[in-house]
Formats: structure tokens, sequence, C-alpha cells
């Protein structure tokens, strides 16, 4: 009986030291803010349709290539945008407005890198909503975003 309370008594030990361990701090890398998107490439996947997309921005115009595979070899269809970039102001996120050719309105903010891991890479995200004209998310009947766009790059 009493190697069975030695051996709790060991157990209580044991977890009250690991108990009080604390982890390691983990250093969190910093990355630079945007300061612009022009002339850069970025990547999304639409999973209900399994289509791939590069999207291009340029200077003040860019292009969405949809794929229908990943490696991008069998092009689907091009859409040319307008767009603005305003770029983070005291922490706040910087915005993106884009204009398709066919009239669609996006609008939506840069998750700067450091905040999201795309197959294990901190990657700066661009987050788009489809909007009126006076810049409020389009809803459909059932109250869900009309559409949205997510894409990220390195």
């Amino acid at each position: 009986m009493t190697m069975k309370r030695l051996k709790l008594l060991f157990c209580f030990i044991t977890c009250g030291l690991l108990a009080g361990c604390n982890p390691p701090e983990m250093e969190i890398p910093k990355y630079p803010i945007l300061t612009s998107i022009e002339n850069t490439l970025w990547y999304s996947y639409n999973k209900y349709d399994n289509m791939y997309f590069d999207i291009m921005y340029e200077v003040e115009t860019g292009s969405m290539t949809c794929y229908l595979d990943a490696e991008r070899k069998e092009k689907v269809s091009v859409d040319n945008f307008t767009y603005t970039f305003t770029p983070a102001i005291n922490q706040a996120d910087a915005v993106v407005n884009v204009t398709f050719e066919d009239g669609r309105l996006y609008g939506g903010i840069v998750i700067p890198k450091g905040n999201v891991q795309v197959n294990y890479e901190h990657v700066y995200m661009i987050q788009l909503y489809e909007v009126d004209e006076e810049g409020n998310i389009l809803y459909n009947a059932n109250g869900e975003v009309k559409s949205s766009i997510l894409m990220w790059k390195e």
C-alpha cells in the first residue's frame, strides 16, 4: 500500500511540474505591409466548381484567368477588370475595389502576411465580396453573401 501511495504522490508531483511549465514563446515573423499590388500575381480556388484562378494586378487594370486544372493547362475564361488599392494606414487593413468588364463590383480587404497560411506558408490574402454601387455587400434570398473571391500570394 505504501508503494501505491508513493507512485500516486510521484504522479501528482510530475503533473504539477508539467502544469507549471510554460511553453516556449514562438516568435512571429514580421512581414512587410503591402504598399501596392501592381504587377503581382495572386491565386484562388473555387471548391464548388473545382476551378483554379490566376489573378494578375497590373497598373490599375488586371485579369482573372480561370482553369480546369491546378497545373493551369486547360483555360476556361479570362475576366478583365479595373481596380483601386488603398494601402493600410495605422494598422487598418488595405482596401481593394474591383470592377469587372461586365459591371460586377467587388470590394474587400488585404489580410497581412503572417495571419494566414496556405500549404504551410504564410501568405497575403485579399477577401473580396460582391457589392452594390455604395459598397454594401450583396446577399442572396437566403441571406448568404451573393459572391466572394478569396485570393492569396506568398
